[in-house]
């Protein structure tokens, strides 16, 4: 047995609440094969991450199609069917792990200093994810930390995102924070565009969340995130150990504020917040 079969894991369940960096290790045979498991789709944000990963593949000397093999396999923001995939793709057993950092307290921290003067908020989640629990429990108790109460809006496919938008009046919500989750992820922009008409100020993940007119956006820079994960893959495909790797966690977050909405809402955002923005959308 002279190969090792190595399994990425992008944006499994875990993923849908952290920045995930993640890592795998399985059994030797016979040529280098990559297998990718991606709980999203192969278009819009999943399919320019796993391009950003065949690119630190690439960094890392190894090219698709030269001296080693991708197989990816995706789960259509289906979370159910990632077990039958991952089993499909792993077939001897690898140990893996999943390394990430939580960003949700913090989004919720910058939501609070954008509108401080909201006692009510609320938050948009997938229930069908199985860390949905785990992410409103973390999430509430954030909240408490800050005054805040927060409504729990569920959302388990695009046609769910309107009527829990249009829920937000009838609560009295100031302020909303939408959980990262992969459905989330590949319908960004509906979501930014729903801010805007239930002018509501709301935070999430992405840059293109504030593209479409939500007011703000913080993550890490995935590019760079998956970059790593793909030089880690090479590294491990030419024999390194993972656990005689050094842990590597986000270092880089970007917050991205969509000014021409916190105008349209009225918000004077204050100067220390705007100072830290690497991106203001005027």
């Amino acid at each position: 047995m002279r190969r090792r079969d190595f399994i990425a894991l992008l944006g499994g369940t875990a993923a849908a609440c952290s920045e995930a960096w993640p890592l795998a290790w399985a059994q030797q045979s016979a040529a280098p094969v990559v297998g990718v498991l991606v709980a999203g789709s192969p278009s819009g944000f999943w399919a320019e991450m796993f391009t950003v990963f065949r690119q630190g593949l690439a960094d890392a000397g190894y090219s698709e199609g030269r001296n080693v093999t991708i197989e990816a396999r995706w789960a259509e923001d289906h979370y159910d069917r990632l077990p039958a995939l991952a089993a499909e793709l792993i077939g001897r057993r690898p140990a893996v792990s999943l390394l990430g950092v939580e960003v949700g307290p913090k989004l919720l921290e910058l939501l609070h200093e954008a509108v401080p003067s909201a006692t009510t908020g609320a938050l948009l989640v997938n229930p069908t994810n199985p860390n949905a629990t785990n992410q409103s429990k973390m999430l509430q108790a954030a909240a408490a930390r800050l005054g805040l109460q927060l409504h729990m809006l569920n959302a388990a496919n695009p046609g769910d995102f309107e009527p829990a938008f249009a829920k937000l009046s009838d609560l009295q919500v100031a302020a909303l924070m939408i959980v990262q989750d992969v459905l989330f992820n590949t319908e960004v922009e509906q979501l930014g565009k729903l801010a805007v008409l239930y002018k509501i100020p709301a935070i999430y993940v992405t840059r293109s969340f504030a593209a479409a007119g939500g007011l703000m956006a913080y993550a890490a820079n995935y590019r760079d995130g998956y970059r790593q994960v793909g030089i880690y893959t090479g590294r491990i495909l030419k024999g390194e150990k993972p656990s005689d790797l050094p842990v590597i966690q986000a270092v880089k977050f970007d917050l991205v504020i969509n000014l021409k909405t916190a105008k349209a809402l009225g918000l004077n955002l204050p100067l220390p917040l705007l100072g830290r923005a690497d991106e203001v959308i005027e």
